[in-house]
Formats: C-alpha cells, sequence, structure tokens
C-alpha cells in the first residue's frame, strides 16, 4: 500500500504544478525523460512510471486524449525539424551521416507519435481466405448425390484360362 501513498503524492505534486504548464514543458522539451528533469526543482523528483500513472489516471480520462495531442504537435515539429536539417547539410557535405542519423531519428518519432500523418502505409491488403468449410460442404453434397443415384453393380464373368 506504500506504492498508493507514493503514487498519490506525485500526482498531487503535478495536478498542483499544472496539467497545462506541464503539457507546454513537453512541447518545449518533446521528451518525457527531459521534461521531468526540467520540472525536478518544482515538482520534486518523478519517475516515468509514475508520470504515466498520472497520465492515464482514473480520475481525469481525458487527460490521455489531451497528451495524444501534444505529440501530434510534436510529430509535426519534428517533421519539419527533419527538413531543417537536411536542407543544412546540403551547406556542409561532411555532415550528411549525422545529418541523416537526425533525420530518421526524428521521421521515427514522428511516425510513432501520429501514424495517420506520417505512418508508412501497407503497400498491399492481405486477405485471409478460408475453402475449409466450403470444400466439405461440397464434398458432403457429392457424397449425398452419389448415395442417392441410381446404380446397377455388374460384375464380370470369370474368364477361363483355357478358353
Amino acid at each position: 500500500m506504500g506504492g498508493k501513498k507514493i503514487q498519490r503524492a506525485v500526482e498531487k505534486q503535478l495536478d498542483e504544478f499544472g496539467e497545462e504548464d506541464v503539457f507546454a514543458e513537453y512541447l518545449k522539451e518533446r521528451s518525457v525523460t527531459r521534461l521531468l528533469n526540467s520540472i525536478e526543482p518544482r515538482t520534486g523528483k518523478v519517475s516515468r512510471g509514475m508520470f504515466y500513472a498520472w497520465l492515464h489516471s482514473k480520475s481525469h480520462p481525458e487527460r490521455f486524449r489531451r497528451w495524444q495531442i501534444n505529440k501530434h504537435i510534436v510529430a509535426h515539429d519534428l517533421a519539419e525539424e527533419s527538413l531543417i536539417i537536411s536542407d543544412k547539410s546540403a551547406e556542409d557535405p561532411s555532415s550528411v551521416p549525422s545529418a541523416r542519423l537526425q533525420v530518421e531519428t526524428r521521421r521515427w518519432l514522428a511516425e510513432r507519435y501520429d501514424r495517420d500523418s506520417f505512418g508508412k502505409q501497407p503497400d498491399q491488403t492481405l486477405v485471409g481466405v478460408n475453402f475449409g468449410s466450403e470444400f466439405l460442404a461440397a464434398l458432403k453434397q457429392v457424397e449425398a448425390e452419389i448415395e442417392e443415384a441410381e446404380y446397377e453393380v455388374v460384375e464380370e464373368p470369370e474368364s477361363d484360362p483355357e478358353n
């Protein structure tokens, strides 16, 4: 039960700091770790786990939705920043490997933060078809037709080897 007391204390610290101020700081820092480090002097030490528990608080169900909106803003900011980094690397060709890493990292984050805008679209659609039940039904129908068919069994006379 000690963990619940700590969690309630952390939630109180963050609530006193203010949701809007937390989100504004996140937009500035663009990282939960840097966010928590920057607000630590005003809120005290807050772990990432406690922070995410605060975000998903059942008493504030809309908070996580607002958090997602901030992540979408950061995703667009990262995409624009990638363009700036890419353009600057054209001025100094020796910086291309570093710029490529920075751009790829920002693109990866933008894809995760806003999949609708920056996520990779699937190249093809997978369609699963199961012929099992249809095949079994067709076999049963053929079997039923065979049983209903009129037929006569004709036996061949035994052949006499001497004839």
